[in-house]
């Protein structure tokens, strides 16, 4: 939904950034801008996971370039052009103002504890920052957000019950 921010939060490696890649390809089929902030691996192997959960390719599959014959390349790198990712930008005002620079549709961010704020002395402050500045973000550019978070494992631990919190929230 534009204006809104959306979180998915789970444990680690549990397919959540996996989970993005499909939701870029049917983005990208709607022709939506989309802005991806990784922060936690490189563009290379968003792009290899991109073009794997397109394709239904394996890793071994892409090395070894099967199935590369029935590809359409001009409408895929058509296609790339609405997609912009970052892999080198943490700061909280950095990620704010390149948004608003390249004006996208649709910007996701894995993982959300990575980003750094400054002036913050706890993790809580950082994320209430952080949390704040995407809520406005989203409004201020009707762009629809979706961001990752892992789930605090210390919180889960001491849980009574069936919520458990995103990291430093």
């Amino acid at each position: 939904q534009k204006k809104k921010v959306t979180r998915l939060s789970a444990y680690s490696n549990t397919g959540k950034s996996k989970f993005t890649y499909q939701l870029f390809n049917k983005l990208l089929d709607q022709n939506a801008k989309i802005l991806y902030f990784s922060l936690e691996v490189d563009n290379v192997k968003i792009l290899e996971q991109i073009f794997q959960s397109r394709f239904g390719l394996t890793n071994i599959e892409l090395i070894a370039q099967k199935g590369f014959d029935t590809i359409n390349f001009d409408e895929l790198f058509g296609k790339w052009e609405q997609l912009y990712i970052v892999d080198d930008m943490y700061d909280i005002d950095s990620i704010v103002n390149y948004t608003n620079f390249v004006k996208p549709d649709v910007v996701f961010i894995d993982f959300v504890q990575n980003i750094t704020v400054n002036w913050a002395t706890t993790e809580y402050q950082a994320m209430t920052k952080v949390a704040l500045e995407l809520q406005k973000m989203a409004k201020k550019n009707n762009i629809a957000l979706f961001d990752l978070s892992q789930v605090s494992n210390e919180q889960a631990k001491g849980s009574g019950g069936i919520t458990f919190k995103a990291k430093g929230s």
